[in-house]
């Protein structure tokens, strides 16, 4: 057995977020998806705090350029301020209660969502999957835009090793 050796990209990590969703693993693809902003905030805003640069990348190739989002995508206002604390329930927690709202993700024979409730409004039902869609679209489309930067800077001396038969 051979291994070869391959630098890690962005692109990677979508691909990732491909795969799980293919095999109905949602939750793990969220939880890829919403790291990626983190990814892209450190290449295009190297100077501010995690939060900070997470939010503003967020705005800026997300919410910005999708906003208003289309009901079919995000029948709920996801803002930079809630994705960053789904990402940090999420990924520090793994506690799918978001203190800003009312978030519940529940896992139902390979089905993902959040029900999503603020204030007076009813709660509403977003797809996980269109979710990581949507991020990974933005994601990739920053990236092809950037790619000596974000090459240089994303997973430096990260490779991933292959293996293979002789």
């Amino acid at each position: 057995m051979y291994y070869s050796k391959k630098s890690f990209s962005v692109l990677n990590a979508i691909n990732d977020v491909e795969i799980c969703l293919k095999n109905n693993a949602v939750l793990a693809a969220l939880l890829v998806a919403l790291t990626l902003p983190d990814v892209c905030g450190k290449v295009e805003y190297p100077n501010l705090g995690v939060g900070q640069r997470y939010k503003k990348w967020y705005e800026n190739y997300i919410y910005n350029i999708t906003s208003p989002p289309s009901e079919e995508i995000l029948p709920f206002d996801f803002t930079a301020d809630f994705a960053y604390a789904l990402r940090c329930a999420l990924v520090h927690q793994s506690n799918t209660k978001v203190a800003m709202l009312n978030v519940m993700i529940p896992l139902d024979m390979g089905k993902c969502g959040m029900i999503v409730s603020a204030g007076s409004h009813p709660p509403v039902w977003i797809d996980a999957r269109n979710i990581c869609r949507l991020i990974c679209d933005c994601v990739r489309s920053y990236y092809e835009k950037n790619r000596d930067k974000c090459d240089a800077l994303i997973y430096p001396n990260v490779y991933v090793y292959q293996t293979s038969e002789k």
